[in-house]
């Protein structure tokens, strides 16, 4: 996602009614994991809670059981920990912006069952009035949405990136992953049940990619290393004089390449000994002579 692409042109930020209503929209889908209109739509205000930790940090805390119970969700499935953000240094701090965003709401909207997204005002106010950007009307479904969407556009994105308010979810697992936080970690923002659900926002970073490059580029017979490629246990029968160099098992949802590579000090054929096995056909490389 382009984030700081989005901060420079005031469609992130605090600047702007919008600007605020996307980002704390973009802030509860990645911290808080929220999935989908719905669970946005049906947030109130009283969901989210300001605390202190026993360190003096500041930090917002959904209350999902609230939610759960309220939309009358299967209440079984809320996540064993309660998704919390914590206050961080500079222009981009989302408790100062929830912090912010308070005032700006019209009195009395503030209340437990509240709605969290309300409609900002079109028509500006004058006096101390002129404060409040928003009105009392919930922000409809249909607004929320298409958030990723007006943003793209407004933003003048790349065409070519499939931008949806789903972006903001799979961006959150794949900046963990690239930084080793752990499935099962991911799992509690998330609330997935599933760690297959998580494993489905893999996404190659640069590294992997490198270390990729490198196991098919190799042809000096030295075992690459690269993380999360299984070893395939050699079936074929070795002969005196004969090793094994590299194993490597590629899998996707449509195929599996698998590739042994035998070399002998007797035999100079690449494919000596190798089966190669695509999908339902097989074939195997004999010995010539």
């Amino acid at each position: 996602m382009e984030i700081n692409s989005l901060y420079e042109k005031n469609l992130l930020g605090d600047s702007t009614p919008e600007a605020m209503i996307n980002t704390l929209w973009l802030n509860n889908s990645v911290h808080f994991g929220l999935r989908g209109v719905t669970e946005h739509y049906e947030l109130r205000w009283g969901d989210i809670t300001l605390n202190t930790a026993s360190d003096g940090m500041r930090y917002l805390q959904l209350n999902e059981r609230q939610s759960k119970t309220r939309t009358e969700e299967n209440v079984n499935d809320i996540r064993d920990v309660s998704p919390k953000f914590y206050e961080c240094v500079g222009e981009r701090d989302p408790v100062a912006l929830y912090e912010k965003f308070a005032p700006k709401r019209p009195s009395g909207m503030s209340n437990e069952m509240d709605p969290f997204y309300i409609a900002k005002r079109t028509i500006p106010l004058t006096g101390a009035e002129n404060e409040l950007w928003f009105i009392r009307q919930r922000l409809g479904s249909k607004s929320l949405a298409s958030v990723m969407k007006v943003m793209k556009e407004k933003g003048n994105l790349d065409d070519n990136k499939r931008l949806t308010n789903h972006s903001a979810q799979k961006y959150l697992v794949q900046k963990l992953k690239h930084n080793n936080v752990q499935d099962t970690d991911i799992m509690q923002i998330l609330g997935h049940k599933n760690v297959q659900s998580i494993r489905n926002y893999r996404a190659l970073n640069e590294d992997k990619h490198k270390q990729i490059s490198n196991v098919l580029s190799n042809t000096t017979g030295e075992p690459p290393q690269l993380l999360g490629l299984v070893p395939v246990v050699s079936n074929l029968p070795l002969t005196s004089g004969t090793t094994v160099n590299d194993d490597f098992s590629v899998g996707s949802d449509n195929s599996t390449i698998c590739s042994q590579t035998n070399t002998s000090n007797r035999i100079d054929s690449m494919f000596y000994g190798a089966k190669l096995q695509i999908q339902s056909m097989n074939v195997h490389m004999c010995d010539r002579h």
